[in-house]
């Protein structure tokens, strides 16, 4: 490329690296310029390369415009509907983790109270006694689809005035349903049950349940009574069954037995007062009652 004609001071385009001069700078590169003087025969500014997009391409557009602008509004409008997409999901997910979370809580409370109630009555069961009443023809025990009324001794950290009166009472009030478990102390020869003060009232089991309770003796009767009073013998087993809000069982039916088979006249097995010789049934008993 030849120099331009001899003035004082010109402007020339450096040559490119490696000292070759070409016809025409490679489409998109700006060449650097210089102040020369061709007096002093030395450059005298060096100018910086420019701008690309300074230098317009033919259609009037610079090379790198796009890469200037920022986003359209469209664009800015298609993010935010994705990110609310994405938040509505998230959201969603942690609702229904949120519900089976605290619905897994509820059902193993539930258990864990119904465990605790029934555990109760099993050992409340097993430690029933056998007192005979003043007519000397049946046991102090009554029971009912819906109560239970005996005499236990209570463990030793409960049990300040000896033997206890023992009621099971199912009751429901604003569609739920409580068995509720009271006692009161019994007196010696106090047996009128109607007569009884309870108190200590505990609830065991407290739900939208079916309560119902059944009675048999011996075990091997296949038939189940749902009422028990006034018998010359006890119950050998005791059933409950608890049902849902469906009708359906909410837990296997449970069968509880009486632990204590001789009466405490029992020093001999021809002792008035004992069953053992009968199969636990009152016969002819001359014993006053307790």
């Amino acid at each position: 490329m030849k120099a331009p004609a001899a003035n004082d001071f010109s402007l020339l385009p450096f040559p490119p690296r490696g000292g070759r001069w070409r016809e025409a700078p490679d489409e998109g590169v700006v060449p650097r310029i210089r102040l020369h003087s061709d007096s002093l025969n030395r450059p005298l500014i060096r100018l910086a390369p420019l701008a690309r997009s300074t230098f317009p391409r033919e259609g009037g557009r610079g090379n790198d415009v796009r890469a200037e602008q920022g986003f359209t509004l469209l664009e800015i409008l298609v993010g935010l509907v994705i990110s609310s997409l994405i938040m509505v999901g998230l959201t969603s997910v942690m609702q229904v983790v949120n519900t089976g979370w605290g619905r897994a809580t509820v059902s193993i409370e539930k258990q864990s109270s119904m465990t605790a109630g029934l555990d109760i009555l099993s050992a409340d069961i097993a430690r029933i006694e056998r007192i005979v009443a003043k007519d000397r023809k049946s046991f102090l025990f009554g029971g009912s689809p819906a109560e239970a009324v005996y005499i236990l001794a209570e463990r030793d950290s409960h049990n300040e005035a000896g033997l206890y009166w023992v009621r099971l009472l199912v009751r429901s009030e604003d569609g739920l349903t409580e068995l509720v478990r009271m006692r009161a102390p019994r007196i010696f020869g106090e047996n009128d049950i109607s007569r009884i003060s309870w108190r200590d009232e505990v609830v065991l089991l407290r739900g939208r349940y079916g309560i119902e309770l059944s009675y048999r003796a011996p075990p091997a009767e296949a038939e189940w009574s749902r009422y028990w009073e006034g018998q010359a013998r006890l119950p050998r087993q005791i059933r409950f069954v608890i049902t849902g809000a469906d009708g359906k069982p909410a837990v296997p039916e449970m069968v509880l037995a009486l632990k204590i088979g001789a009466e405490s006249a029992c020093f001999e097995d021809t002792a008035a007062g004992c069953t053992l010789s009968t199969g636990g049934e009152l016969v002819n008993q001359e014993e006053p009652a307790q």
